[in-house]
């Protein structure tokens, strides 16, 4: 279970089943609970007091092989057990790791460095507020997201090149 608390947003939680799907429930800003629903649509709600089934963006079905999850301030990253990461909810400074800059309301891949197809050999992934940062397996860590204070970890400040691609991390 991963718990985001946002003094704007509110909050909510998520968490991994046994049957490795997942579930989110509570506020819902920018679409963060990846059930599919966002403030634009009839059905909008913004608080969802029972867990929704987070969706795949490629299937439109539960999202399904999971096997770790962390919430961030209004996204949320899984690993799946193919060892690729999927992410959902704002994405206004590619901090879900895709190039789109727009939200997106379910699970949708991580991109690799060339920004099209998804990053492979994830091993861990952490959500943050602007950003998500993640491990892959050989070890190099690479983030994605708001870089104004550095939060990339590449050494600079602003603009690291590509909206929400992975930049590996110096040092």
């Amino acid at each position: 279970i991963s718990t985001s608390r946002d003094t704007f947003q509110g909050s909510r939680t998520c968490a991994l089943k046994t049957d490795t799907t997942v579930l989110c429930w509570g506020n819902n800003p920018y679409g963060s609970l990846g059930n599919g629903v966002d403030s634009n649509d009839p059905s909008f709600v913004d608080h969802f007091n029972s867990p929704q089934p987070v969706l795949d963006a490629s299937t439109n079905l539960a999202l399904q092989s999971a096997i770790a999850i962390d919430v961030g301030a209004d996204h949320a990253c899984v690993i799946l057990a193919n060892s690729t990461a999927k992410c959902w909810g704002e994405n206004i400074v590619g901090q879900i790791g895709n190039t789109s800059g727009q939200r997106s309301l379910k699970a949708t891949p991580v991109m690799s460095d060339d920004g099209y197809s998804a990053l492979s050999g994830v091993v861990s992934i952490s959500a943050g507020w602007d950003g998500s940062c993640l491990v892959v397996s050989s070890g190099v860590g690479k983030c994605f997201g708001e870089n104004m204070n550095g939060m990339l970890g590449n050494g600079l400040t602003g603009s690291s090149g590509t909206l929400g691609v992975p930049i590996n991390v110096v040092g």
